[in-house]
């Protein structure tokens, strides 16, 4: 008889139900305790962390709220710990770690000197606790989530949590139903080299593959082939890497210049320069944009309201270059930087960055092409502002995530989970028709119940996961 998947494989490949789930609280919490125990000692942790600290930590992740209020009950939390609770549920760039703010100002200074991001983050940036993780490095991983989060109770949770989800995804690879038998309904202590097995048993080439068979890899895939995309379609990379070649569209013509005068202002070349370095300057500030609100309303709410305010303000940008005399100069200035200002915010990984690459070097080839032909600056520009918009109503559609919450990267697990004709019948049945009523019609109507949502109760997944293979 076929073998049954389980829950989790339900939740993680293919469902409609949009449950994401703390697989830690399908470990008994009487058990929590001889699981970490075992972790803090197999892997030799006692020299970056103590075993209560690392305790303390499960518990939290496993239920944040029951933590916090038997620790305040028995007066065990200390000031220091809730100032941290506090700032992370209140982030400011101001009050973060240092090891943040270097990553932050990486990533900053990256928009406006090309090439700076893959260069400095190597030296000067620690290694992605994830994949120190993913490669047993433990210690290392503690450490660097110390010095990320600044408090080593949280950065113990992360620690975690991290190491809990590897093993629920540690179920996806495994090829036989034994395995899956074996394992039994929920997240045991798995051995440490499992994960590495199972991936080595996939083969590199089967990994790749992965990517479009796999019905939660094929979601992930898409998405980051749509943001991705959706960058190019912003025609930012015009004025990254093409200014010259827009700007010097913009000159006087020797033959014409008494009949249209000031095309940019008397000296074109300086004027290029300026409105490039204004450019850069504006994108590196702006950048702090995202910081304050991505984690108060998500990468999905931000990258499309990023995308709403770049139409306007490319298309403004564009019909500038039809101004005449000194004004065309200040207009195109203007709008640029309300255009770079607007775009800033996207954030937006060998898959992704070769989409992004690929979508840079078709813009490099075309639109010099496209200036130089009838279009002009204004017609090419109109026509990314075009672009924009369908690279809006692409995310909108294909892209995942939670309307008024953040989600980590583990719980993005479940949230690739849910089949995407479900997530395109909720954006057009239920988000479209409340956006029109409340932003069009004014009306004061209630928020559509959440697609995604957190479950406490794992009893609940259990009973009703199967039920929900079968209706797919």
């Amino acid at each position: 008889m076929e073998h049954q998947p389980l829950p989790f494989q339900v939740l993680l490949k293919r469902t409609n139900l949009g449950w994401i789930e703390n697989p830690l609280r399908r470990i008994p919490e009487e058990e929590v305790e001889a699981y970490i125990t075992a972790f803090h000692k197999e892997n030799n942790l006692g020299s970056v962390v103590d075993l209560t600290t690392l305790l303390r930590g499960a518990r939290l992740a496993r239920d944040p709220e029951a933590f916090t209020s038997k620790e305040k009950a028995q007066g065990t939390l200390t000031e220091v710990e809730t100032a941290a609770f506090d700032k992370e549920r209140h982030p400011s760039i101001w009050t973060e770690t240092r090891e943040l703010k270097i990553i932050v100002f990486n990533c900053s200074i990256g928009s406006i000197v090309q090439g700076w991001v893959s260069d400095s983050l190597r030296f000067l940036c620690s290694e992605s606790p994830r994949w120190l993780i993913k490669k047993q490095r433990y210690s290392k991983a503690y450490v660097v989530l110390s010095r990320l989060r600044g408090n080593p109770l949280l950065a113990a949770r992360d620690l975690v949590s991290i190491w809990t989800q590897l093993q629920v995804e540690t179920i996806l690879f495994m090829r036989t139903d034994r395995d899956i038998i074996n394992i039994e309904n929920r997240i045991p202590y798995l051995e440490p080299q499992l994960y590495l097995r199972q991936i080595g048993l996939s083969g590199y080439a089967r990994r790749i593959s992965q990517l479009f068979t796999i019905p939660r890899a094929r979601r992930a895939t898409l998405a980051s082939f749509l943001v991705m995309t959706a960058q190019q379609m912003t025609g930012i990379n015009i004025f990254a890497f093409l200014a010259a070649t827009l700007f010097e569209s913009g000159k006087p013509n020797p033959d014409k210049s008494t009949e249209n005068p000031g095309n940019l202002n008397e000296d074109p070349d300086r004027a290029s320069l300026w409105l490039y370095f204004g450019f850069g300057i504006a994108n590196f500030l702006s950048s702090m944009i995202a910081y304050r609100y991505i984690d108060r309303k998500g990468r999905r709410w931000l990258l499309m309201s990023s995308l709403v305010a770049i139409f306007p303000f490319l298309l403004a940008t564009a019909l500038s270059f039809l101004a005449t005399g000194k004004q065309k100069s200040s207009l195109v200035a203007i709008f640029l930087v309300l255009y770079t200002i607007a775009y800033s915010p996207e954030v937006g990984m060998a898959w992704a960055s070769a989409v992004s690459w690929m979508g840079a070097g078709i813009v490099a080839l075309c639109v010099p092409f496209l200036i130089k032909s009838r279009l002009q600056p204004t017609g090419v520009l109109c026509l990314f502002a075009g672009l924009d918009a369908i690279a809006l109503l692409l995310v909108w559609l294909f892209v995942p995530g939670m309307e008024r919450q953040t989600p980590t990267m583990e719980e993005m697990n479940y949230i690739f989970g849910v089949a995407l004709r479900r997530h395109v019948s909720y954006q057009i049945k239920e988000v479209a028709p409340w956006s029109v009523k409340h932003y069009i019609l004014r009306r004061n109507v209630a928020y559509p119940d959440p697609l995604y949502r957190y479950v406490h109760n794992t009893q609940d997944t259990n009973d009703t996961a199967g039920l929900e293979l079968h209706a797919l």
